[in-house]
């Protein structure tokens, strides 16, 4: 004997199959490629703040003008992401950090050439402070994570919701 579906389920059913698809890939794949977006953002952002900072301390060292450094410190210094700068010598001696007792490996991280995400979700990257081709030490930027991190977050349950209200209203 064989059963049949009533018609209203007939139509719900391959509704709702398609919008579970549908909250499936919104809850996977739009959250993904938005954190791809922000990291790559959140990259540039470091790398021209860092060379930005690093003009600044070249014009600086350049023209005897250190309060523009001091300026130019304090004015990267306001970001609420930022986790760490640090300032060293050519001889990889730290010359001027925020916060002050950051310590880190800075031999590594002025080796790698490129941005880096730690295992902490901080963005480093590092940047050389040249003057007339002489080198005077680097800049090493450390930016975090975390705040993006929520972001995809409160993205995520924001679809979760929606998706729910969507399925409670069909």
């Amino acid at each position: 004997m064989k059963k049949y579906l009533r018609i209203e389920y007939k139509i719900l059913l391959p509704i709702l199959i398609i919008l579970l698809m549908i909250s499936i890939f919104n809850f996977f794949y739009y959250p993904e490629q938005q954190k791809k977006n922000i990291i790559k953002e959140i990259n540039t952002k470091v790398i021209n703040t860092t060379k930005m900072l690093g003009l600044a301390i070249e014009i600086g060292l350049d023209s005897g003008n250190y309060k523009s450094i001091e300026r130019a410190f304090s004015w990267t210094k306001r970001d609420k992401d930022l986790h760490y700068i640090i300032i060293v010598d050519e001889n990889n001696e730290k010359f001027a950090s925020h916060p002050s007792d950051v310590d880190i490996n800075i031999v590594e991280f002025i080796k790698k050439k490129r941005v880096h995400l730690t295992k902490e979700y901080i963005l480093n990257y590092s940047h050389p402070i040249t003057v007339k081709n002489e080198n005077f030490g680097y800049i090493i930027l450390g930016y975090s994570l975390i705040s993006t991190r929520q972001k995809i977050s409160k993205i995520r349950m924001n679809i979760i919701f929606t998706n729910v209200i969507l399925m409670l209203v069909i």
